[in-house]
């Protein structure tokens, strides 16, 4: 009778056990499935290329793109001038340089999160100068708040706001980039242009002109988009 109470409580405890992880399951599921939609939504949101790459302003980028457009599985290519510089954060200084864009406010796609940083507000302000949108990582990287001032090259920049970014801004990625008002970015341009005639060698500027790149498909391409870079290699236009 002993025996048969023991081998009864070992049974519930397994079906126990087996219901628990059954329920965890289902939970990392959903939970990945909503994140996977979540993305999905955001990257289209934001219109990201097939495939994406970065051009130094140094090179013919209008000679390059035009290469790309030419081939048969490429629909369009779309080009945005961009900066990329290490910046000071509440007086720690970042370890990698990062992609700074010029805000424009009837093209600006990107969610804005609230002060409480967990829902999205409806209506986005439009940035002023001195004024800056960054990406959500930011928080947790450099435990900055609304407010708080972003130096770049001796120009103090105000954080108006956290944006959503799955494209290049994700925590577990090293690239970020973030919103500057049209004349915070042509004065950080201007000084880039300055340091690059005060010496020979350009690659020692504190600030470096680039291009963000975006290929986009055509819906018959039968390419993924790493066939399609492949292929661009192969025909030397990238």
């Amino acid at each position: 009778k002993s025996n048969f109470k023991h081998k009864k409580g070992s049974s519930i405890s397994v079906i126990i056990l087996m219901i628990i992880i059954s329920l965890s399951l289902s939970t990392i599921i959903s939970v990945n499935k909503n994140i996977s939609s979540r993305y999905d939504e955001a990257i289209k949101n934001i219109e990201v290329g097939d495939l994406n790459f970065f051009i130094s302003d140094l090179n013919d980028v209008d000679s390059i793109t035009s290469k790309v457009k030419n081939n048969e599985n490429v629909d369009y290519v779309l080009k945005e001038e961009m900066l990329s510089s290490k910046v000071i954060i509440n007086n720690r200084k970042s370890t990698n340089s990062y992609f700074m864009k010029k805000y424009d406010k009837d093209n600006f796609r990107y969610n804005v999160y609230d002060e409480s940083c967990l829902k999205f507000i409806d209506n986005i302000e439009e940035l002023q100068e001195g004024e800056t949108y960054v990406p959500i990582s930011f928080r947790e990287m450099y435990k900055c708040n609304l407010g708080d001032i972003i130096e770049i090259s001796n120009k103090k920049i105000k954080i108006k706001g956290f944006i959503e970014d799955p494209f290049i801004g994700a925590s577990n990625m090293g690239l970020k980039q973030f919103y500057l008002h049209e004349k915070d970015f042509n004065d950080l341009y201007n000084i880039k242009l300055s340091d690059e005639e005060s010496i020979e060698n350009k690659k020692d500027t504190d600030i470096v002109g680039c291009f963000l790149v975006s290929v986009f498909s055509k819906e018959d391409s039968k390419l993924s988009s790493v066939l399609l870079k492949k292929e661009l290699k192969k025909e030397k236009k990238i």
